[in-house]
């Protein structure tokens, strides 16, 4: 973009002085519209260069906190702190009780009802306290007893 420069608060603008709508990847110095901002060095990157690995970021802490992964035999969450250990070492400890296979689905008690109670679509039903799905949350569409 020939004619393009920063203003003293680093703000793209145009020969004329009008700001222009994205910015350069700190990196490639490539345009984007949309570029990302790194939270620990604050310099702008594209989607390419974005993640503190692609850009090898000299501000990133040594303690990260938390990371989690999935099983890949029982789909639970396992989470690790990092660097305390790794993700290799995470899933191996898990592996010594991993079931093998994923959990037991919850599934709604209403007659002919396949659906899976998840976060958003149960009730707990005030008469006989079962968990149902939303549809048959009232007493009468469900084996309230």
């Amino acid at each position: 973009m020939e004619g393009d420069f920063r203003d003293s608060e680093g703000d793209f603008r145009d020969s004329e002085g009008y700001s222009i709508v994205g910015g350069r990847c700190s990196l490639c110095n490539e345009p984007d519209f949309l570029p990302s901002k790194c939270c620990f060095c604050q310099a702008l990157f594209c989607q390419l260069h974005a993640d503190p690995q692609e850009h090898d970021c000299q501000k990133v802490p040594d303690k990260l906190g938390m990371q989690a992964t999935v099983c890949s035999s029982c789909q639970e969450t396992v989470r690790w702190e990092s660097p305390a250990s790794t993700e290799d070492e995470a899933l191996e400890r898990h592996r010594q009780q991993c079931k093998g296979s994923p959990a037991a689905k919850d599934l709604c008690p209403a007659p002919r009802c396949h659906t899976e109670l998840g976060l958003l679509n149960v009730v707990t039903c005030g008469v006989c306290l079962q968990r149902v799905c939303t549809t048959h949350r009232f007493e009468d569409s469900h084996p309230c007893g």
